[in-house]
């Protein structure tokens, strides 16, 4: 699968993320922000991480992130980057 040109996401008009593909999740009460990335292949399946605040979450990597129960788990990965 051929990998189209990068996204890139400003925050206050400053560029926050720059990657292939992102979801960005941002609780209904509160700051934060909390970025699915998707980083595609050409010789093996994507993988997608965690951004939670800019910071990528160290062992976030994974082939497929079920964002369903995304309101708990954000601020689960929240905790664990402050």
């Amino acid at each position: 699968m051929p990998t189209g040109p990068d996204v890139v996401i400003l925050l206050d008009g400053k560029p926050y993320l720059r990657a292939q593909d992102a979801r960005i999740y941002v609780p209904p009460a509160g700051y934060g922000v909390v970025t699915v990335v998707t980083r595609r292949s050409q010789t093996g399946p994507s993988t997608q991480f965690l951004v939670v605040d800019g910071k990528r979450l160290p062992g976030s990597d994974a082939e497929r992130i079920n964002t369903r129960p995304f309101n708990r788990c954000a601020c689960e990965a929240r905790a664990l980057t402050n």
